[in-house]
């Protein structure tokens, strides 16, 4: 949840951290469940995909640097597909080198472990460099940047096989490979002076010696053997020429310590020499493996990507909510919105998707300004300096404190309600949470400040004062536009079990549903609901 917490944070004018959408907006508008479906394989592109950046107005050259690169590796992923498969596999095995870097900074000379993790990094690395040619500004065989890594890879790794395995090997000092042999001559000497005197023991006092080399001395035996000693709660050897020889071992022993300890230390000070290409080729590729997760993330949903123009309106054809194709699969209609005015009042029957509408329209806004892909065929936008959502699905923190709907709506437009502008109000179903008159006249008023303030808003309303405001733009979802006939004979009893009637009913309701908002001058709110309540199975006897 933390990650979750700092995600779109930015830097205000006032250098404080700044949000582009609270927790509840983002969860509310699909934000979360879309930055959960971008799953970079490495471990420093999934780092890099918890901290997505949100871009504001002072930065539109970033963004449209950002947009224009993904659109070229979107092209690259397209024209190079043979290549992806070892690409994926080599980004799911890259290490970030979190210690090892920092060990690095601090002059620390490195442990085997973390030169192991480094000589993976490279390796993987490299295969990744050589596969993905110059893609991304990664640099390519033969450049700068990857030569200076496949130095540094031969110099840790001499054999002719390149691996991603690590040793201190023998072919990297000359002195080490001497010490390590005279280990092992001492090693074979020890173990020939030690199994003489055993067994000249054994053959004296009978007994054995067990694999740790205490000897165990037959019952009844009273030992009297100076290469004997009793020490530890066990019978120890002590032969003269067995401790010179276990001497002889150690002196050696302490050599090879002190010469691969040398080694890590040559081998430390290479990588602090390339320690600018090593942290540069970490970002590079993070950068790489979370923009290709983008790529990937546009092919699941069918999206595309934004395109910004100046101004603040916001157009989408075909969008779709993928939580809602998750759901209904292919039963999910989509819609084109045009979002023109500073505010636009959307109208529609019950269970018309004016909830849906401005979910969707939130999740493109989030989506466009991250550089993220638009579920949509198409979308255009101008950015804006934040996203608030206000409406039923709010819960959390206020509803555990038993405030009431409107106590909810009231918090959350305070808690909102200064920041820089233009921002952007979800506005659903506001003020419905007291008097139909009063609730009406509040929203109104709260619809006005906002415009007067210079933001934009979005709001889904059945007020008929709200609807037929000057100032509005409107736009009227067009809802069961069939006979109460034809509705009673789509929704008859089928042959499915009680306990899916319900299921089945609001299937061919949603079929029957048209759920696509058109521009209308019309300030009637439309009245769906007896029509819907019947359709759903509720009998009612006046419908005034």
């Amino acid at each position: 949840m933390s990650e979750w917490k700092d995600l779109n944070r930015v830097k205000g004018e006032s250098g404080a951290p700044a949000r582009f959408g609270d927790a509840t907006t983002l969860e509310v508008v699909g934000a979360r469940d879309m930055l959960g479906r971008l799953r970079p394989l490495s471990e420093a592109g999934r780092a890099r995909a918890a901290r997505v950046h949100v871009y504001r107005g002072d930065e539109v050259a970033r963004w449209d640097a950002e947009v224009a690169r993904l659109r070229t590796l979107d092209l690259w992923h397209q024209d190079h597909a043979e290549v992806q498969r070892p690409i994926d596999d080599a980004l799911r095995e890259l290490p970030a080198l979190e210690r090892p870097l920092r060990r690095l900074q601090l002059g620390e000379v490195l442990r085997d472990a973390e030169l192991f993790e480094v000589k993976r990094f490279l390796f993987h690395a490299l295969t990744i460099l050589q596969a993905a040619g110059s893609a991304d500004g990664l640099p390519a065989p033969g450049e700068p940047g990857y030569e200076v890594l496949r130095e540094t890879m031969s110099a840790m790794h001499p054999e002719a096989q390149a691996s991603a395995r690590f040793h201190l090997s023998d072919q990297l000092d000359g002195e080490l490979a001497r010490a390590r042999k005279a280990h092992r001559r001492a090693g074979r000497e020890l173990r020939k002076v030690r199994d003489a005197a055993e067994a000249q023991i054994c053959e004296r006092w009978g007994g054995r010696f067990d694999v740790r080399g205490r000897y165990r001395p037959e019952a009844g035996v009273t030992l009297d053997d100076q290469r004997l000693a009793y020490q530890g709660g066990a019978w120890q050897l002590v032969d003269e020429a067995v401790v010179e020889a276990e001497a002889a071992q150690a002196r050696v022993a302490e050599e090879v310590e002190a010469r691969e300890q040398q080694l890590r230390g040559r081998l430390s000070e290479l990588l602090q020499r390339a320690l600018p290409q090593l942290e540069g080729t970490i970002e590079a590729l993070a950068r790489f493996d979370e923009g290709r997760a983008r790529v990937r993330l546009r092919e699941a949903i069918g999206g595309c990507w934004p395109e910004r123009r100046e101004g603040a309106a916001l157009h989408l054809v075909q969008g779709r909510d993928p939580r809602q194709v998750d759901r209904i699969g292919d039963e999910v209609q989509p819609i084109d919105v045009a979002l023109d005015a500073p505010v636009t009042v959307v109208l529609g029957p019950n269970m018309g998707g004016k909830s849906a509408l401005l979910k969707l329209v939130g999740l493109c806004q989030f989506c466009a300004q991250a550089a993220l892909p638009v579920p949509a065929e198409r979308c255009t936008f101008g950015m804006l300096e934040g996203l608030i959502y206000v409406g039923s699905e709010e819960g959390g923190a206020a509803e555990e404190e038993g405030l009431s709907s409107f106590g909810r709506e009231v918090r959350r437009l305070v808690a909102h309600w200064e920041g820089a502008v233009p921002r952007l109000w979800l506005l659903d179903e506001p003020g419905r949470g007291t008097h139909p008159a009063e609730g009406a006249r509040f929203a109104r008023s709260v619809i006005e400040a906002r415009q007067r303030a210079g933001d934009r808003v979005v709001a889904a309303t059945h007020f008929p004062e709200i609807a037929a405001a000057d100032t509005v733009a409107r736009l009227r979802i067009r809802g069961l536009r069939v006979s109460d006939e034809a509705l009673r004979l789509a929704l008859s009893a089928g042959d499915s079990p009680p306990e899916r009637d319900l299921d089945r009913l609001t299937s061919k309701l949603r079929a029957l549903m048209d759920y696509r908002p058109e521009p209308s001058l019309a300030t009637d709110v439309p009245r769906d609901a007896w029509r819907v309540a019947r359709a759903l199975g509720l009998k009612l006897d006046d419908e005034r």
